[in-house]
């Protein structure tokens, strides 16, 4: 195996970028981040870099999440659930901060309320955050970030647990997908836990499509 290390997104994509575009939606993290991603790669490639890497320098890859990578050309919008998707202002901070902060504790198992504001905070500014309200109370979350040349990846969809199983992750992810495209991509992306068979029986009744699977690994030291 060999690594290539690159001082500037811009030049790592000039060498790549050709190549990973060629599937776009399976490669979207990687393009979208443009060189920052965290150890995220298809199944096959991550387990071997896994054991090369532990080889390597002694570092025990421990699998964080086995993930499916989804992509969206139409849409197929659900029936019978009330509200509308509205964009996130700064008004709704705390509250974006609080939803934020209490998705990566129960998806990530991460606990940083600090960065899980600043996190929301950079998402407002950037017109990535938005709710689906009913009845004027927002009682969903999600995102549209990390665009590529003809994509965006849907992320952090968080339903707090008293508003779920009332079908509001579906329309907001649905009619956020929507939005997208009717602004001019082809197509949306989004990454599920391949643990949660409710999120992605969801996904794929909207039109989501699997397209490829993908490993999440950390590494720690011995020791």
């Amino acid at each position: 195996m060999k690594v290539t290390a690159h001082e500037l997104a811009t030049d790592f994509l000039d060498v790549a970028g050709t190549w990973l575009e060629r599937e776009e939606a399976v490669n979207g993290l990687m393009l979208g981040l443009a060189g920052t991603a965290p150890p995220v790669m298809m199944t096959a490639t991550a387990e071997a870099f896994a054991r090369a890497w532990t080889e390597r320098t002694g570092q025990q890859a421990t699998l964080k999440m086995a993930q499916r990578i989804y992509e969206l050309r139409a849409v197929v919008a659900p029936t019978g659930v009330p509200g509308r998707l509205r964009p996130a202002t700064i008004a709704d901070l705390d509250l974006a901060a609080r939803w934020r902060h209490e998705f990566e504790a129960e998806a990530a198992h991460e606990d940083n309320a600090v960065a899980a504001k600043s996190a929301a905070e950079r998402s407002i500014d950037a017109g990535q955050l938005f709710f689906w309200e009913h009845a004027s109370r927002p009682v969903c979350q999600a995102v549209a970030v990390r665009p590529t040349r003809h994509g965006i990846c849907i992320g952090g969809v968080y339903t707090p647990p008293e508003f779920r199983r009332r079908g509001y992750a579906a329309a907001c992810v649905a009619a956020l997908s929507q939005q997208q495209l009717d602004a001019g991509r082809r197509f949306c992306m989004l990454y599920t836990d391949l643990a949660n068979p409710t999120s992605n029986s969801i996904y794929q009744k909207i039109g989501y499509a699997p397209v490829a699977d993908s490993s999440h690994y950390f590494f720690e030291k011995e020791g």
